[in-house]
């Protein structure tokens, strides 16, 4: 009966609704399912003029929209992408410096009065280059020639409390650590300033945050030991500090991504290269003097350019790359307590080559959203997650094989029935659905079971 309804008008009526993308409705399951497509829990394609999406990096405005910054590996720009909506349904790219070969390493964060600042290498001239953005939409700036010297790998870019940027890259000249201390808002000007000196080939990998007490923290990877390490600066300018290794098992620190939880205590997400895992590394104190590190993913091959983000409950939650032999995608790992003690990972979009250079963010609504390379169409793409752990399932109720993605599910919808057919792969492929995406094949039938619901319940009142 239900494969006979498939054939039928129910089908029709619910693939032209999705295509409208209709945003608002009650809380019956077609509802809720449109909201969640429209605006979110769908990977969605930005840009895809020539090969860009490389380098990604997202931060929200103060008007609640998200800015990416990335690069052009056909023109070899950078590239920033204006989101005109908190989905990233619509918006605008901009190419904002084209001289020579530009805008890898890309980091972006929004200053105080809500215009962007972006720090980027340029590779001809091997610097490290800031956009600094006189417009929310990146539309207008000025490029600001920071340090030379074969610089500028890896750059990371925090906000200081009086509003001043602070850059950490590597000198891969001489093998060292590095900031750019901006003296000004807008970095018009500064100075570069070494972290690490004569402790052999360090620096690469960083990542930059700003602890509640006002000092700066890095994140970087020590190569000749292949070991996760932390710079801690004792003043707001990094003119005074301390390393120290957080990690040294294996060949970990590719990819460090660090945050600040609400009690001040950094946390690192990392790459271990030697077991393909997604790692962590909990800091137990302010300082991070001690700590401890936890595998979070290891199937089959997770981990790789990680991005943190701390969700409005206080928990990290953690972007990352799964990329095997056999399977790329977009994944998350979503901690259920501060120190990631728990967590489940979710798998947001699979394709070859996708997933790769990721960012998070976390919007005014508290809802994650994810910027990322689509490497076989050579795309940026993003995914704004429909809730705070991202679960792209929550929208099919009970009665329907589980995706096994580790969450609950929520109760089955009014006039949904108890008793429902299994919605297997078999199931869909039998019912002439093979070729829609599984999601909306799951969509379409359970619409069917329920209109058949609905006009049972109506002939028994008759």
């Amino acid at each position: 009966m239900a494969s006979q309804r498939l054939r039928g008008g129910a089908v029709i009526l619910l693939l032209v609704v999705l295509g409208c993308g209709q945003a608002q409705g009650e809380d019956s399951f077609g509802a809720t399912m449109l909201r969640g497509a429209h605006v979110n829990d769908v990977p969605r394609v930005l840009d895809s003029f020539g090969d860009v999406g490389e380098y990604t990096s997202i931060a929200i405005g103060v008007d609640g929209l998200p800015v990416i910054s990335y690069h052009d590996g056909t023109n070899f720009d950078l590239k920033v992408y204006a989101c005109a909506d908190s989905g990233c349904a619509s918006g605008t790219a901009h190419v904002l410096d084209s001289e020579f070969a530009v805008g890898r390493y890309t980091s972006i964060v929004v200053r105080a009065n809500g215009l962007p600042i972006i720090s980027y290498q340029s590779s001809t001239m091997a610097s490290l280059r800031a956009y600094d953005c006189t417009s929310a939409d990146c539309s207008s700036g000025l490029v600001r020639f920071l340090d030379a010297g074969s610089v500028g790998v890896d750059s990371s870019i925090a906000i200081r409390a009086d509003g001043r940027p602070i850059i950490s890259y590597f000198d891969n000249k001489n093998w060292n650590l590095k900031i750019y201390d901006c003296t000004t808002v807008t970095c018009s000007s500064g100075s570069a300033r070494t972290l690490t000196d004569g402790e052999g080939l360090v620096g690469t990998d960083t990542s930059i945050a700003i602890r509640l007490d006002g000092m700066p923290v890095v994140s970087y990877r020590d190569i000749d030991n292949a070991a996760l390490k932390l710079y801690t600066c004792s003043a707001t300018d990094c003119s005074s500090g301390s390393s120290r290794t957080l990690d040294a098992i294996g060949d970990v620190g590719r990819y460090s991504s660090i945050a600040i939880r609400a009690d001040g205590r950094p946390v690192v997400s990392y790459f271990n290269n030697a077991t393909k895992d997604l790692m962590m590394y909990s800091c137990s104190t302010v300082e991070c003097s001690t700590g401890t590190r936890r595998i979070l993913d290891s199937l089959p091959s997770p981990g790789w350019y990680t991005s943190i983000a701390i969700g409005v409950d206080g928990m990290p939650i953690i972007s990352h790359y799964n990329n095997s032999g056999s399977e790329q995608s977009l994944r998350v790992f979503v901690c259920t307590d501060v120190n990631c003690m728990a967590g489940f990972s979710r798998e947001l979009d699979a394709a070859p080559g996708v997933g790769a250079f990721t960012g998070i963010a976390i919007r005014n609504n508290g809802l994650p959203i994810v910027s990322y390379y689509d490497g076989s169409n050579g795309d940026l793409k993003v995914y704004g997650c429909a809730d705070a752990t991202c679960n792209r399932d929550r929208l099919f109720a009970d009665g329907f094989e589980p995706a096994n993605r580790g969450a609950s599910r929520k109760p089955a919808p009014a006039g949904y029935p108890a008793q429902s057919i299994r919605l297997n792969d078999a199931f869909i492929q039998g019912a002439g659905l093979r070729g829609l995406h599984k999601r909306y094949a799951r969509a379409i039938l359970k619409f069917s079971v329920q209109e058949s619901q609905r006009r049972r319940d109506a002939n028994n009142v008759s």
